[in-house]
């Protein structure tokens, strides 16, 4: 068992977990969820997971990850991810200024 399986394996039960809660609160459906990821880095969590939820967004403060995710949004997800850059400690706030009020307020 190496320190690379363990990660991988830890990326996919943990996606699938998170996937899961997605599901049982409505999907991409009409009412669905609001994901949102603190410290997405470069996307990777995210990426899996945006046909799981209404919508995703992606939080960091550097502000060359952000622009390397929405970048990489791909797109026929284009009108339901965002990426912003912010500070996790103001994070109501920054999503309420952030993001369409249709995703803050449905929640």
């Amino acid at each position: 068992y190496t320190a690379k399986s363990f990660f991988q394996e830890l990326f996919v039960d943990t996606t699938d977990f998170i996937g899961k809660l997605c599901d049982e609160v409505g999907g991409c459906a009409d009412g669905g969820p609001l994901l949102v990821e603190v410290g997405c880095g470069t996307g990777e969590a995210l990426l899996p997971l945006m046909d799981r939820a209404r919508y995703t967004c992606g939080v960091d403060f550097n502000p060359h990850f952000v622009e390397f995710c929405r970048q990489n949004v791909p797109q026929e997800h284009q009108d339901c991810v965002r990426h912003i850059i912010g500070d996790a400690q103001e994070l109501s706030t920054l999503l309420n200024n952030e993001l369409p009020s249709a995703w803050v307020e449905e929640r």
